[in-house]
């Protein structure tokens, strides 16, 4: 198992994260916002960890005018 697990732990203990704070516009969605910024890897993965970092649940919506901080993942 750990032949197998190893890889994916060493992969994303060397990413590098990158934080930016962004105001939210009509239509704007967290996934959206990421997509428009240069990233690597899993997009879904930038997505979990900004959700996680500004405390926002399931099916939250943005607000326009709300400022939340956007966790990229880069390499």
């Amino acid at each position: 198992i750990m032949v197998l697990v190893a890889p994916l732990v060493y992969n994303d203990l060397s990413a590098h994260y990158e934080h930016e704070t962004v105001t939210v516009h009509e239509g704007d969605t967290v996934f959206s916002l990421i997509a428009e910024r240069e990233y690597s890897g899993d997009i879904r993965e930038s997505v979990y960890r900004t959700r996680e970092e500004n405390g926002l649940e399931g099916n939250q919506y943005l607000q326009p005018g709300d400022e939340i901080v956007l966790v990229i993942r880069k390499e």
